[in-house]
This record gives C-alpha cells, structure tokens and sequence, in this order.
C-alpha cells in the first residue's frame, strides 16, 4: 500500500499515474530516492531549475510541508486552473522566494513564501506574450519598465507580486530571444513585424544576385526578409535561405529575376495575407502572418541628407554603450519609431545610406571603428565558448579564452584592451600558461576549429596567424 494519497501523485505526475509510483524504493521517504522518479516523469522540456524547483514543489505536497503548499494547489484547482499551470506557478513562488533569500544572503523566509502562495493565481504566459505584443505594437519606443508596468496594470496584478515580476522577465526575454520584439537603446521596445508592415525597401541588383537567382535580403530587407510563407502574386513560393541573419537570401522560382539588370534599384513590398488565405500562418498570432510579394523597378530617390544624417544618429545611439556592431534591423526600426513614414516610400538601399552615414558594413551589421569589430567578434567568440564547454568545463572553457587572447595580442591588440590586465602581452610566462592549456584534450580541438573558420575570413587572419604562433 502506497505511503501517498492517490489524490497527490495524480496532480504531481498527471492522472495516469498510479499511487504505487513509489512502492518500488527502499525508503519513499527518502528525498534522494525520489529524484529518478522525477526525472522520468517530469516534462522533458523543463530547464534545470526549472526542474529543481518543480522537484522541491513535489516533495512538499507530497510530504504536506508546508501544508499552504497542497492547499493553494486545491485552490487553484477550483479556480479553474489547469494542474499543468498550477504546478509552475508553485514552483516559480518558490523559485521566487530562493532567488530573493539568496540575493540577500538570508534565510528563505516561510511567511514570504506563504504570502506569495496566497497571492496565486497569475496570468498565464500566454497572456502575458498578447500583452506584450499588443501594448509593443501600439506604443514603438515604449520603455521597457512602463511596458511592464502597462502589462501587470492591464491582466490585474500586483506590481510587487516577485512572482508575477518573475514571468513577466521570463516572458519578455523569451520574446526578445526569437524576435517577436526588440529592444533598442534607452531600453525602447517595438514590435519588429508592426513597424515593418506594409514598408517600401529597396535593393540594387548585383550581378550575383541576377546570376544565382537570388535576392540578398540581408541587410537592405532586414526583418522583412527574415519572414516566413511568402509568395509572388501568381502564388509561386518564395524561400528563405540561409543558417543566419547574416547570409539571408530569397530564393523564387526559375527566372523570376530575368526582367531586371545589373544596378537595377527595386522595392520591394510584402502585402500581408488574411489568415484565411494564407494556410497554416494562421497560428502565427504573436509573429507575421503570410506575405505577397511584389519587386518593381524604381528610379533613384534624390539625396536625402537628413536621412543619412538620422541614420548616423541611431547608429551612435545604438553603438554607444555595448560598443557591438549595430545589425542592419536595428538601424532599420530606430529610423521607424524616429518617424513611422520613413520607408513608406523607395529610398536609397539601407546598405547605400549607411556607406553614406560613414559606417563600414559586414554582413548585416555596421560599425564605424575597428574597436567596435573586435570587441563584437570577442563577443561572439565567448558565446561559442560558453556553449561549448558549459557549467561543467568552465575552467577548460577559461583555458580557451586565454589562447585566444594571448592570439589577440600576438595580432597587435593592447592586452589592456582584452582582459589581460596585469599580464605583461607575450612572455614565457603567459606561452607556457597557453601551451599547457592546449594540452587539454577538450581545449586543443575546439581552438582547432577556432583557427580552421579564421584562416579563411581576410578580417581574421592575422589573428589566426598569432594563434598559430602560440
């Protein structure tokens, strides 16, 4: 006979699961027996805190302590609430209250946390994401603390719910994360797919474009190129190409281009499409539904000082305080919350006017300054770091960094400059920290790799030519 009311197992677990789940351990009471039960019934998807407060939540129902715990999840059950939603808002109370303990370096508190649990339930995520979205589209530029504030106002929350604090963050990262929104400078907020409706864009064909049979949407149709289910208007499917939004590319039907020429200024307009005619985009709610194509031939649009000008003025904005490369999208919206009208009709191609404005382009990105470069290359170089030797490996992943520096410094950079403070550039000290990190037998193959992509890029070859002399 089991230890657990059937009642417990079947709101931690899901109904089809028996209230014997137990009966095969030694010591049910035992936490530490209980964690492979969890890991096999609990949702796949969970992220490892996730996971942990969702294990902490089962133990405390399960054990009745503390008894607020099971009885705010019958509550919520009456409410109307599904055991699914019930379960992460219990654990996000919790996990609330742990992040808050630990940033105090404090005892976690068993009145917060009974507080926190009488102030359940919370909206849904789902009705945050509309919130967001909605109040993003309809103010471009809204600060991203009002936007919030806007959000807990409007569902009916508590602005010093930590719980509710939680989701919204959780939520809006989440958003941020795939695109549905951006964050500009000054923490603005817009809604890419609401300023780039209905936009007129233009490219001028390069032979490359004309001898592949494909648009570079890259840079000149940020955003807008990116989208998904578009189609020409006799109907003919227009593909996205490309792993980045760096090498974007539309790629249409045979001979779709063969009316125009080399040099040839197009605009280029996506008409959206009622959901009813546009397929399965109709579940594409919080994005961009499906889009018609139209590419015409336009004369060249007479100087516009002003724009070049307002263009630079973003860029410094956007510039000033990671100091990254700013991405063509970017430019693109600040231009549009400055004033909506400004690609309503053809203007000189984005990349045009940013050669115009004094920036140097790569990709789809602009920077004025070989620092900004560097320091967006560095960036980007510590993210592969950190997806690939993780929280486990973190000292072989600090190994690696270090190689790479010490390469920085080899190819000309101030060690000041790149985190080596304190190090006196190259030295026999510093060769042989390198060399003994490259006896790692994770560290010498992902440097491997480093310096295979490097060899072949112009702007990074003098850096892969000091990792080799390391």
């Amino acid at each position: 006979m089991s230890a657990f009311d059937a009642e417990r197992i079947a709101f931690v677990f899901g109904p089809d699961v028996g209230a014997d789940v137990f009966d095969v351990l030694d010591d049910p009471s035992d936490l530490d027996e209980r964690v492979p039960v969890y890991d096999e019934l609990f949702p796949e998807d969970l992220t490892g805190p996730q996971h942990i407060a969702r294990s902490v939540i089962a133990n405390q129902i399960l054990d009745d302590q503390p008894p607020e715990v099971w009885a705010t999840a019958q509550r919520l059950l009456v409410a109307g609430v599904e055991p699914e939603s019930a379960l992460r808002q219990l654990a996000m109370v919790f996990a609330s209250q742990l992040r808050d303990a630990l940033a105090d370096e404090g005892a976690f508190d068993p009145d917060a946390y009974g507080a926190a649990l009488a102030r359940l339930p919370i909206p849904e995520a789902a009705e945050v994401e509309a919130a967001l979205v909605e109040r993003a589209g309809a103010q471009p530029g809204i600060e991203l603390d009002d936007l919030e504030a806007q959000v807990i106002e409007a569902l009916g929350g508590d602005a010093d719910d930590p719980v509710l604090e939680m989701l919204l963050d959780t939520v809006t990262d989440q958003l941020l994360g795939i695109g549905v929104l951006d964050l500009l400078a000054g923490d603005r907020v817009v809604s890419p797919f609401a300023l780039t409706e209905g936009l007129v864009l233009t490219h001028r064909l390069s032979e490359d474009d004309l001898r592949m049979g494909v648009l570079d949407v890259a840079f000149d149709l940020p955003i807008v190129g990116a989208r998904e289910l578009l189609e020409l208007a006799d109907g003919s499917p227009v593909q996205v190409a490309g792993e980045h939004e760096r090498d974007l590319l539309w790629v249409g039907p045979d001979g779709w281009l063969d009316q125009f020429a080399v040099g040839d200024l197009v605009a280029v307009r996506v008409e959206d499409l009622a959901p009813e005619s546009a397929g399965d985009a109709a579940g594409y709610d919080l994005g961009a539904p499906a889009g018609r194509v139209s590419i015409e031939v336009v004369a060249d649009p007479a100087d516009d000082p002003s724009l070049v000008q307002r263009l630079r003025l973003a860029y410094d904005d956007e510039v000033a305080e990671p100091w990254l490369p700013v991405a063509a999208a970017d430019l693109l919206l600040a231009l549009q919350v400055d004033d909506p009208s400004t690609f309503r009709s053809p203007r000189l191609p984005l990349a045009e006017l940013a050669e115009a404005a004094g920036l140097e382009r790569r990709d789809d990105e602009v920077a004025h300054d070989e620092s900004v470069w560097r320091a967006g290359r560095q960036l980007a170089r510590l993210g592969r770091v950190l997806d690939f030797f993780g929280e486990e490996e973190e000292a072989a992943g600090e190994d690696a960094q270090f190689v790479f520096y010490l390469a920085d410094v080899i190819a000309g950079e101030d060690p000041e400059d790149i985190g080596l403070a304190g190090l006196d550039g190259v030295n026999p000290t510093t060769v042989r920290r390198a060399l003994s990190a490259l006896g790692d037998e994770l560290v010498l193959p992902f440097v491997a790799e480093e310096l295979s992509v490097a060899v072949d890029d112009p702007d990074l070859r003098a850096w892969a030519e000091g990792l080799v002399d390391v």
